[in-house]
């Protein structure tokens, strides 16, 4: 089985004052601290769900004492994770729906947590943690939350996900994790994957910055029958897409809809920048509901500004927009990515 490979708890910071010269040796003290500083990028995660409101209940009775209510609400996001997160942290925000409010369960991934909450939004024990266990992928990837209600009625008000960040990597074509033993000071240079200067340099070659999930929505329907396109938000989203290269001015934000229409019916789901720019249309189809994806240039982040933004005032937004194309049903969204994808 492959050694691990420990990741610092901190970042760490790669000295290049007065030391970084054409035609000078780099110092072996830099090649340590640029190990530490891989493993540490490689070792922390990306988000995976911002932490976003669904406002989606569940009532034990089915929707008796809360109507519209019934005894099990699933929520969903598709969502591309690191390929190397073993673990990822849930926190959810749960409220009683009604005064006596409520107990249950949520589940992800057959991995759940009780809730008991009572009806005051401001209770501090109305935020819950679930740790689940994730198997390696960087492939895109349906994340389902089910909240069931065994008394009483719930609302889920807030649901957040990151990866949990890594104590250890491995030393293999996954993890690059790199033997910090074999960049120390005075040790030989070696052309060996996962050690010294070769793995130092394998490593961040393979690296990435990900944001992960910069926008996440899921709850109740949003429906349209008109034949033009309406807003799904009331207003849009910031974002702040990464700049990748040194003169990258843009950058293609991936983003994913969970759409359905009414048999007969068909529409169409589209993305729009902050200047009005629109994506190309995503055709809707299904009767049952189906996750389209789609991609679009966005503004990226001006890092000659302190805070990022564009010009250092303007933040960069995405807005979903929807219409029905055809028949007379109705044209239904509940669920919305977008994502910092592969680099």
């Amino acid at each position: 089985m492959p050694i691990a490979t420990r990741v610092p708890s901190v970042r760490r910071v790669v000295s290049i004052d007065d030391t970084v010269q054409v035609g000078k040796a780099v110092a072996s003290a830099q090649w340590s601290s640029l190990g530490e500083l891989t493993n540490y990028l490689r070792g922390r995660g990306v988000m995976i769900v911002p932490s976003q409101v669904p406002i989606v209940g569940a009532d034990s009775s089915g929707g008796l004492s809360v109507p519209g209510l019934s005894t099990t609400v699933t929520i969903g996001y598709r969502v591309r994770p690191s390929g190397r997160a073993i673990a990822r942290v849930w926190a959810f925000e749960v409220i009683g729906a009604i005064a006596a409010g409520g107990r249950g369960t949520i589940t992800v991934n057959s991995q759940s947590v009780a809730v008991s909450a009572g009806n005051i939004t401001a209770d501090p024990s109305r935020v819950f943690v679930l740790v689940e266990t994730a198997t390696k992928t960087s492939s895109l990837t349906n994340l389902d939350v089910t909240m069931q209600a065994t008394a009483g009625a719930l609302y889920l008000t807030s649901v957040t996900c990151w990866e949990l960040p890594r104590a250890q990597l491995t030393k293999d074509a996954t993890d690059l994790g790199v033997d910090l033993g074999t960049v120390d000071p005075r040790r030989p240079i070696l052309d060996r994957d996962y050690e010294s200067v070769a793995g130092v340099c394998e490593a961040l070659a393979g690296a990435d910055g990900r944001r992960g999930t910069l926008v996440a929505w899921c709850g109740r329907l949003v429906e349209t029958t008109s034949g033009s396109f309406v807003d799904v938000f009331e207003l849009p989203a910031r974002i702040v897409p990464p700049k990748v290269g040194y003169s990258d001015t843009t950058r293609t934000v991936s983003w994913s809809v969970y759409a359905a229409c009414d048999v007969g019916t068909t529409g169409e789901a589209r993305v729009v920048d902050g200047l009005g720019g629109a994506s190309t249309a995503l055709s809707i189809t299904s009767t049952t509901g189906a996750w389209l994806d789609g991609s679009k240039s966005f503004r990226c982040e001006d890092i000659s500004q302190s805070n990022g933004l564009i010009s250092g005032t303007t933040f960069e937004t995405i807005q979903l927009q929807i219409r029905r194309t055809a028949g007379a049903g109705k044209v239904y969204v509940t669920r919305f990515t977008a994502r910092d994808d592969a680099w």
